[in-house]
């Protein structure tokens, strides 16, 4: 079909141009599964204005006919009166099914690609989070998607049905004068083709631009922000204000001269079109006019029925500049990788245009008797959470061995993190990992989590593989990064986090056994009182001593602890870590650090450098045999050796 053609062609000039050919997995597979969507979006689209153009063109044949009083009275009207209800009924009808069905696969497209980026972002998060910007993230979620749906909406649908109409336009004229209709193509296609591609090649460097400002923006927003107690405390909150000021005044600089030229740009496209408007009546009045003036009737139906097609090619240039945004979209979500429906677990539902006409004539006959609806209740938080398939199982033992066998991890640069790395963790054993910033403790403990997937070898926790875990691995291993994150919620909120179903009572158990029950007793509000944003209510010590009654709450076999000190002071650091031994004695306990502070409690100490496992042995073994580790130890307290 030429309109699938057509479709495909501005797909192809809205994907990815960079170098070589870059396959779009993310846009265009949308054209094929919605094909028979768009046929009739399209179809629809076409005989909204063609019902447009019509009524205009019959309305003006009927105010020349009435004019000149026919002979017969009034029933020589009545067909053309028959006529003008027909197109005057059916315009609004057939554009409300129109935006029916365009507006729900479009939706329904950009809903499917949001989940998919969401489930992209999940999967990847860890090897993302290494070589892009939260501010990119902002960007693809508040930016790119929607876009994309303007890519639907705004260029392909115009576009394809202004080549159509242009085409229908042509033939109409050609029925009559072959001659009039070449040269309404070459006036009309100035402003169907000429002008969109003029202003495509004059302004891709300025949507560039812009496209490149905002993203910048995007990612300043996102750096400032987290920084901005940096900011405050350096004393330069002015120079950042400054900054940001001058940023967004380019970024406006951009969009005003964007914003003129579409002026200019439309000036010249109505100019165009109000020449195609009077070559219209001196035909008309040529063709149909002469002695006696026999068909005169015409000559404003025809001058008429042009004007609706202004509405249809007057868009055609913004649209077709646009595609250099939506081509850097496209390249922006290609980068990610490709999520499949089975993956998401979505099946692709119908929608037709009978579905589309009883589901209009059904809205419009219930707006008669409809009642305002109640506002929508959002689940309380605990309701929330228990909803989403977190019961425990009721076979997890207290403590679980851990099993890391050859493993091979790498982040896409060609360069091993990890190379053949081993290490068997007894249930119930005390394991502490240590090496210098950028050895592959963090990846090994994203691998025991289950967040990354080894290239080679595989990871167990009681004899099972942490990918088959699924979401399920919460239910087997707790983890306390380095800096423990409090949601602005109550601090009963927070500390269910770790299993929802846990009582009160359960909950001062947990920090009584963290310490922290005479603390969160003294509270205004004890259990309800708000942590308030990322828990600034309570010191570094403190925060880290809730995520640690979050843990105890979950009672879950593996405890895995990355670098949970970072930032305490000694006192504060052994003192967290006494209590982590008492409430860890019967559970297997995996450390991630970078120095020796209380090393003595560990079973195990494991040496990790340039991805590979270089000591293990307990910390006794260790300060007998080996140099390396009593001069490591030597330097973490600050003697000499």
């Amino acid at each position: 079909m030429r309109n699938d053609a057509s479709m495909r062609d501005v797909a192809t000039t809205a994907a990815p141009q960079s170098g070589e050919q870059t396959k779009d997995t993310w846009v265009r597979p949308y054209f094929n599964r919605y094909r028979k969507h768009l046929g009739q979006a399209l179809a629809l689209g076409v005989l909204t204005f063609v019902c447009a153009a019509m009524l205009m063109f019959c309305a003006g044949y009927l105010i020349s006919r009435c004019a000149e009083r026919p002979e017969g009275g009034i029933f020589v009207v009545l067909v053309p009166v028959a006529f003008v209800q027909i197109f005057g009924m059916g315009k609004p009808i057939v554009r409300y099914i129109e935006r029916l069905v365009s507006h729900d696969w479009v939706f329904r497209m950009t809903s499917d690609l949001r989940l998919r980026l969401y489930t992209a972002l999940e999967r990847s998060a860890m090897t993302l989070r290494r070589s892009h910007q939260t501010g990119d993230f902002l960007g693809l979620i508040a930016e790119d998607i929607g876009h994309l749906q303007n890519l639907y909406l705004r260029t392909i649908f115009p576009t394809v049905i202004g080549w159509i109409l242009l085409a229908l336009v042509c033939v109409f004229y050609g029925v009559f004068d072959i001659l009039f209709a070449l040269a309404m193509l070459v006036v009309l296609g100035l402003v169907v083709f000429a002008l969109p591609l003029v202003s495509l090649l004059r302004n891709r460097e300025r949507i560039e631009r812009e496209k490149t400002l905002k993203n910048e923006l995007y990612a300043d927003l996102a750096d400032n922000v987290i920084g901005s107690g940096d900011w405050v405390y350096s004393g330069r909150e002015d120079e950042y204000l400054e900054h940001a000021k001058r940023a967004d005044a380019a970024m406006h600089d951009e969009s005003s001269a964007l914003s003129s030229y579409y002026r200019a740009n439309d000036l010249v496209a109505t100019v165009i079109l109000g020449v195609g408007a009077v070559a219209v009546f001196v035909w008309a009045a040529t063709y149909f006019g002469g002695a006696g003036l026999p068909r005169a009737d015409w000559i404003a139906a025809f001058v008429l029925g042009f004007f609706p097609l202004v509405e249809v090619f007057m868009p055609l240039t913004a649209a077709a500049t646009q595609v250099n945004v939506y081509r850097d979209s496209t390249k922006r979500l290609n980068d990610y990788p490709t999520i499949d429906d089975d993956d998401l677990g979505l099946d692709p539902e119908t929608f037709d245009t009978v579905s589309a006409v009883r589901f209009a004539i059904d809205d419009l006959m219930s707006q008669s008797d409809e009642t305002t609806p109640s506002a929508p209740t959002i689940p309380a938080f605990e309701q929330r959470a228990a909803d989403s398939d977190s019961e425990t199982p009721t076979d997890i033992p207290p403590s679980a061995p851990v099993s890391v066998s050859h493993v091979s991890f790498g982040y896409g640069d060609g360069r091993l993190v990890l190379d053949d790395v081993s290490l068997d963790v007894a249930a119930g054993e005390k394991v502490a990992i240590l090496g210098r910033s950028g050895s592959g403790k963090s990846t090994l403990a994203s691998l025991i989590r289950g967040d990354l997937t080894p290239a080679q070898g595989d990871v167990r926790i009681a004899g099972k593989d942490v990918g088959a875990y699924g979401n399920g691995i919460c239910h087997w291993i707790g983890v306390v990064q380095q800096s423990a994150y409090l949601f602005n919620r109550t601090l009963r909120d927070n500390l269910r986090i770790g299993r929802i179903d846990a009582t009160d009572e359960e909950i001062w158990t947990a920090l009584e056994a963290v310490e922290l029950s005479d603390m969160v007793s003294k509270l205004p509000k004890g259990l309800d009182t708000m942590v308030d944003e990322e828990g600034m209510r309570f010191s570094g010590g403190e925060r880290h001593r809730i995520a640690l009654a979050r843990v105890l709450l979950a009672k879950v076999p593996v405890i895995l602890l990355d670098e949970p000190t970072v930032g305490l002071d000694p006192i504060t650091e052994s003192a967290l870590i006494s209590t982590l031994f008492s409430i860890a004695a019967d559970k297997t306990l995996l450390m991630i650090t970078h120095h020796l502070q209380d090393i003595e409690r560990f079973n195990r100490v494991v040496f990790i450098e340039d991805g590979k496992v270089i000591l293990d042995g307990s910390p006794a073994y260790l300060n007998e045999t080996s140099e390396r580790f009593r001069s490591l130890r030597a330097f973490d307290l600050g003697l000499t050796v």
